[in-house]
């Protein structure tokens, strides 16, 4: 009796393990689907992006650029040349969100032209240029391209710098937790599959004297 106890026992345990190790796979694929939608929710640029919709390809002045004057025109290249509906251009203070002029601009084929209003010159700062078009596909589509008028504060753009820092850094912590997260699972997985070959005890009849 004693030996079919411990028999019994035998096959209740591995029983367990495999259950036990099985269940962790599951809860390590949950971890990772998590991690993974999380990223993407914090870099929603890791999202495949409608190619329909028109983008600005180049901008004068040029996107990020940083100029000596404010411009008296602006000109805005598209991938491709937006419908004629709904069109709006709107050119404001980035830190101080104040928008100086919104207008509807005109198109020679894809290039939008937004002259900008005499004696309109709020000097050394950080602009952005607004937009909404209807793209040729028909739909409605947002952006924006950003310039600077030097003379500005060099405290205003040490914010930019910390972004782009803390953002390399946080790209470099990512790839490190998806490394840890891809070691972990090769060890749960070989344990899972050195468990799943092991035989089952055999079952036997046979009790000790």
């Amino acid at each position: 009796m004693s030996g079919m106890r411990t028999h019994t026992g035998s096959v209740r345990n591995f029983w367990l393990f495999r259950s036990g190790a099985l269940a962790l796979v599951a809860l390590l694929m949950g971890l990772i689907v998590s991690v993974g939608w999380g990223s993407v929710i914090a870099h929603p640029t890791l999202l495949p992006q409608a190619r329909a919709h028109d983008v600005v390809m180049n901008a004068q002045p040029a996107d990020g650029a940083t100029v000596q004057s404010f411009p008296s025109q602006i000109v805005l290249e598209f991938s491709a040349i937006p419908l004629d509906s709904f069109n709006t251009v709107a050119v404001s203070n980035t830190d101080t969100h104040e928008v100086y002029f919104t207008t509807e601009p005109t198109f020679d084929q894809q290039f939008a032209v937004i002259p900008v209003p005499e004696g309109l010159n709020p000097g050394p700062g950080n602009y952005t240029i607004g937009f909404q078009i209807t793209s040729s596909d028909g739909h409605a589509t947002r952006g924006k391209t950003t310039f600077t008028v030097a003379g500005a504060n060099p405290a205003a753009a040490d914010p930019a710098v910390d972004s782009e820092t803390t953002t390399a850094s946080g790209t470099g912590t990512s790839s490190l937790v998806w490394v840890i997260i891809g070691v972990v699972l090769l060890v749960v997985l070989a344990g899972v599959g050195l468990l799943l070959t092991r035989k089952q005890p055999e079952q036997s009849g046979t009790t000790s004297k």
